[in-house]
């Protein structure tokens, strides 16, 4: 019983004296507040950093394609993880509408993948501006989904059944 509390009471004097030592942690800077929140494994982000109202939402590097998980699947079939953006070569039911505008495209996965013609930002988030990037090389997990960005591109896959996109300016393919 003695050793047990003997580790206690050095444990505790030890934190206190870094307590001491280090003081409170300055909540203004962004390196030390706990709102600063670091990649949880190598390329692996923390999905609270992309989170808002309705869902997760980023965008690439080069904020040319915007990008949603949703708490809510879109759409017939239901998909639920989506990007948006100019892309191309167009599938030939898609020529139409993406021709006509280049923010229309999009490509989707939830029960299956498909692409969409979309004529607003069902994949960028609710708020006036679209997602934080999420860098090159990193990877974000939620909702089943998985997607993971390069600087001009996204790659998305359902977790479950391994569906997904692939959509970049001049690429785009589903699997």
């Amino acid at each position: 019983m003695r050793t047990y509390l003997a580790i206690f009471a050095s444990t505790a004097a030890t934190a206190g004296l870094l307590y001491a030592y280090l003081g409170e942690p300055d909540n203004s800077d962004p390196a030390t507040s706990s709102s600063a929140r670091p990649l949880t494994q190598p390329g692996v982000v923390d999905p609270v950093l992309f989170r808002d109202a309705d869902g997760y939402y980023f965008q690439t590097a080069d904020r040319q394609i915007t990008c949603g998980i949703r708490d809510e699947p879109t759409g017939q079939p239901r998909r639920a993880a989506g990007c948006q953006g100019a892309t191309g070569p167009a599938p030939s039911h898609m020529e139409k509408c993406w021709s006509s505008d280049p923010k229309a495209a999009a490509v989707a996965v939830g029960e299956d993948a498909g692409y969409l013609c979309v004529n607003q930002g069902f994949y960028t988030g609710p708020q006036a501006e679209p997602g934080t990037v999420l860098p090159a090389g990193s990877t974000l997990h939620a909702l089943g989904f998985t997607c993971r960005a390069d600087t001009f591109s996204v790659l998305c896959s359902n977790d479950e059944d391994g569906h997904g996109f692939e959509i970049a300016p001049d690429s785009n393919r589903l699997f």
